[in-house]
């Protein structure tokens, strides 16, 4: 690597580093939840039915199955997901969203979005957002077909 790139992946990897713990910790302070169980409530949030089995929300959120299967419990031992046997597969297990695990996302989306503006997006204003998100789509692209 040339010093400049050598610099660029420093850069990136310290500060995604950084920036996830940052987000982390805020909403671990404010809400009580990791930023993994806030990103099962946003998806679930999402979901046409509020609801998901398990195995995609385990692979949105980069968890193993029986990792998500603990974060899923965590969230439904405080009323804020449920679980419920599928209905297309009775072995499997779905998430669905509460209505006070919706009240819940809903508080912590709001602050969320706060410190992402504040410590992303806010550093990005004169920059083309666009044009920043296909790069990383395309990274995204080459890291899953090196991941596969």
């Amino acid at each position: 690597m040339t010093p400049a790139e050598h610099a660029l992946v420093h850069a990136l990897t310290e500060t995604a580093v950084t920036m996830f713990a940052v987000w982390e910790a805020d909403l671990m302070r404010r809400h009580g939840m990791s930023r993994v169980e806030f990103t099962v409530l946003q998806l679930l949030a999402d979901a046409p039915d509020h609801s998901a089995q398990l195995s995609p929300l385990a692979a949105a959120a980069q968890q193993s199955l029986s990792a998500m299967s603990r974060t899923v419990g965590r969230l439904e031992s405080r009323g804020l997901v449920e679980r419920h046997r599928s209905d297309d597969d009775g072995r499997a297990a779905r998430a669905v969203l509460t209505k006070a695990g919706t009240a819940k996302y809903r508080r912590a989306r709001r602050d969320h979005v706060a410190v992402v503006r504040r410590t992303l997006l806010d550093h990005l204003s004169d920059v083309d957002t666009a044009s920043i998100t296909r790069r990383v789509d395309s990274m995204r692209e080459a890291l899953a077909a090196h991941a596969g």
